[in-house]
C-alpha cells in the first residue's frame, strides 16, 4: 500500500467518524452551535443530524470503494480527482438539505451562505497542501544500509539490493504518470510509465540534468536529481561511497 492510499483511506475514515460524531454530538455542528435557543427551536436538528451522518458515511465509503476500484484497474493517476468530486457533492448536498430543516427564511439564507463560503476555503486548503508536498524538494537520506527517499511518494531501497548507479543526461521517453505529481514547473514525482511500457519512479526537475539513475531489485529503476548539478553529483558520490 502506497502513502497516497493511506492518505485517502485516512480521509475516508475520518469523514465516516465525523458523521457518527456529529450525530451523537449535534451541538458540535458549525453554525448550529452558535444559534440562540430560539433559533435552535426553529431547526429540526433530529432529522438534520441523521441526514448529515448518512451523507458523510456514504461519502466516506464511496471514496474507499472508488479508490479500490481504480487500483484494481491500475488507474492510479485518477485517484485524487474522485476524492475531490465526492467531497464537493457531499458539501453541496449538505447545503441543499440543510436549508430544508429551517422554518425561518432568513435563517435558511444564513446557513446556505455559511456552507457556500466554507466550500471554496476547504478546497483551497486541500489543493494547497497537495501542491506544497508536490513541489517540496525531495529529501534523500543515504547510509550504508539503505537509501531513504522521503515524501508522499517516498520509499526505501536497501543498499544490498542496488545493482547499478549512474549519472545520465536524459530521462527515458515518458508515456504518462500512473500515480504521481506533475504540472507544476518541471517537477515530476511518483510512479510513471515510459512509452515502451516500462514502469519507473521519478523524483526530478526534468529540465535540470544530470539525473541520478538507480537500478535495484531486479531491474527496477528510480531517477533522482536536484536543481543544481553540484547537488545531484554530491548525492551520486555519497551513494557510491556507501555501496
Amino acid at each position: 500500500m502506497q502513502v497516497l492510499d493511506i492518505i485517502i483511506y485516512i480521509t475516508a475514515l475520518s469523514i465516516i467518524l465525523i458523521g457518527f460524531f456529529v450525530y451523537r454530538n449535534p451541538d458540535s455542528i458549525a453554525g448550529y452551535n452558535t444559534m440562540s435557543d430560539e433559533q435552535k427551536g426553529n431547526y429540526d436538528i433530529v432529522r438534520f443530524k441523521k441526514v448529515l451522518r448518512n451523507i458523510l458515511v456514504i461519502g466516506g465509503l464511496l471514496i474507499i470503494f472508488v479508490n479500490l476500484l481504480l487500483g484494481l484497474f491500475e488507474l492510479n493517476a485518477w485517484r485524487v480527482l474522485p476524492v475531490i468530486l465526492i467531497l464537493l457533492v457531499v458539501c453541496f448536498y449538505i447545503v441543499y438539505k440543510g436549508r430544508n430543516f429551517y422554518t425561518d427564511n432568513e435563517s435558511k439564507n444564513s446557513v446556505r451562505l455559511y456552507w457556500i463560503l466554507s466550500i471554496p476555503f476547504l478546497l483551497i486548503v486541500g489543493i494547497s497542501i497537495g501542491i506544497y508536498y508536490g513541489i517540496k524538494e525531495t529529501e534523500v537520506i543515504v547510509s550504508s544500509e539503505k537509501i531513504k527517499i522521503k515524501g508522499v511518494y517516498g520509499f526505501v531501497i536497501p543498499t544490498e539490493n542496488i545493482q547499478k548507479v549512474e549519472l545520465i543526461e536524459r530521462l527515458p521517453a515518458m508515456g504518462y504518470k500512473t500515480n504521481g505529481f506533475s504540472g507544476v514547473d518541471d517537477i515530476l514525482k511518483g510512479n510513471f510509465r515510459a512509452k515502451n511500457k516500462e514502469d519507473y519512479k521519478l523524483f526530478v526537475y526534468s529540465k535540470h540534468p544530470p539525473f541520478l539513475k538507480i537500478i535495484y531489485n531486479d531491474n527496477q529503476k528510480v531517477y533522482i536529481n536536484f536543481k543544481t548539478t553540484s547537488e545531484t553529483t554530491q548525492l551520486y558520490n555519497e551513494i557510491v561511497k556507501n555501496l
